[in-house]
């Protein structure tokens, strides 16, 4: 028995792989030989062609679209991703259901693409393998016609012409009934054709029509076979791909409590260097303010003394005691007019009852509390003596200051 090197098969239209005629042409050591057959049953019991080398296939070109897209130079995944994007432009299903096979970019910039619908080269690649055909690749339809020397190979197959204009790219396109003859075929295919180089019709019936050589690029086949695309090389990615999440998560977390621990040194650092440099200051709440405003204050003369540090300390004591029930809402402090300004963090919002009772506490320390827009205003409460008059500001201040003494 003859052994076949290569077996190449133009398929039937797929929606009657099992039934149709199939086209069919082998390379043996004397040279090609071919055949139409009845049907894959038909090849299958068919002894020459027994057991080749490798198989090729091409979908029928009712089955098949071709075109060329003039792209930029791009890397192979890019230039993927815009052939796809064109393609969902020009086809009836998305990308994503079809087998599509793109050739080299010439130097022109245009780049020869084929696609079909995937499910449909699946049920005519599983059709095979049930008749003991294994492919090894699926070309376009026009990577069996021979390519001259110069001009282009054409033939004609079920009422459409398949031309192969290069080493790597061609067309199909449907032809009608009445366009039989060449001069009228030429004429309908030359707007589709490169430049003006002459169309060379081969006969349907030679094993010559299959013997082109030099096609580098096909259609995927990966979707074939009924099984689907085999995904198990997804598992070890997502597993990969979740444990660097976690480890990138952690150290997140990691840089932001380190951050944090950073931020509450610095604040003490900071309280400690104001204390140190303005020891009348009697609480630190906002280093970097208070110490702008003692310093501004000593360069203007008006440093605090007498009855207004007084004020100050006695307001300052007070208020700590009374605040110390809205522990971490207090933003900062700002001391003018006598007054004590307390700014609450961007958020806080106090309640009725938390208002009165801090103004419940501050009454009882010598203090009035007065809410206003992002805060309170704290100031020294007026108290009278013996019904008549006001008690001066500093004697004010000591009992503020010994209320505020003990929280």
């Amino acid at each position: 028995m003859e052994r076949v090197d290569l077996l190449r098969l133009m398929l039937p239209p797929a929606r009657a792989v099992d039934t149709a005629p199939v086209r069919c042409a082998w390379r043996t050591a004397q040279g090609w030989q071919g055949a139409t057959l009845e049907n894959l049953a038909a090849l299958a019991a068919l002894s020459t062609p027994s057991r080749p080398r490798r198989v090729e296939v091409c979908p029928h070109p009712g089955d098949v679209s071709m075109t060329t897209l003039e792209l930029p130079p791009l890397p192979a995944a890019r230039l993927r991703v815009a052939v796809l994007g064109a393609i969902e432009l020009l086809a009836l299903a998305a990308p994503a259901d079809l087998a599509v096979g793109i050739g080299a970019r010439d130097g022109t910039g245009r780049v020869p693409v084929a696609w079909m619908s995937a499910e449909a080269l699946s049920a005519c690649l599983r059709a095979l393998r049930q008749h003991g055909l294994a492919v090894q690749a699926v070309l376009a339809p026009p990577a069996f016609l021979p390519a001259p020397d110069q001009g282009l190979a054409a033939l004609r197959v079920d009422g459409w012409a398949i031309v192969r204009a290069g080493a790597g790219s061609g067309l199909v396109h449907p032809l009608a009934a009445a366009q039989a003859d060449p001069v009228q075929l030429e004429a309908r295919l030359r707007p589709l054709l490169p430049g003006a180089l002459p169309l060379h019709w081969l006969a349907e019936s030679e094993a010559s029509s299959f013997a082109g050589s030099g096609w580098a690029w096909t259609l995927p086949m990966a979707a074939s076979g009924g099984e689907g695309t085999d995904r198990r090389w997804l598992r070890p990615a997502i597993g990969w791909s979740v444990a660097t999440a976690a480890v990138c998560l952690l150290g997140l977390q990691l840089q932001a409590a380190r951050v944090a621990a950073e931020g509450q040194a610095l604040t003490r650092q900071m309280a400690a260097q104001v204390k140190a440099a303005f020891p009348e200051l009697p609480v630190v709440l906002n280093p970097l303010q208070q110490a702008r405003q003692l310093r501004d204050a000593r360069r203007a003369g008006t440093a605090m003394g007498g009855i207004e540090s007084a004020d100050f300390a006695a307001l300052v004591r007070a208020a700590t005691a009374v605040l110390a029930q809205a522990e971490g809402q207090v933003q900062g402090l700002d001391f003018r007019d006598g007054q004590l300004r307390v700014r609450w963090r961007a958020g806080v919002v106090l309640g009725a009852d938390e208002l009165k009772a801090l103004q419940a506490s501050a009454q009882q320390r010598g203090l009035q509390l007065l809410p206003e827009e992002g805060g309170l205003r704290v100031a020294l409460a007026e108290t009278k003596q013996g019904g008549e008059g006001g008690v001066a500001p500093a004697a004010a201040s000591k009992t503020a200051a010994q209320n505020g003494a003990a929280p």
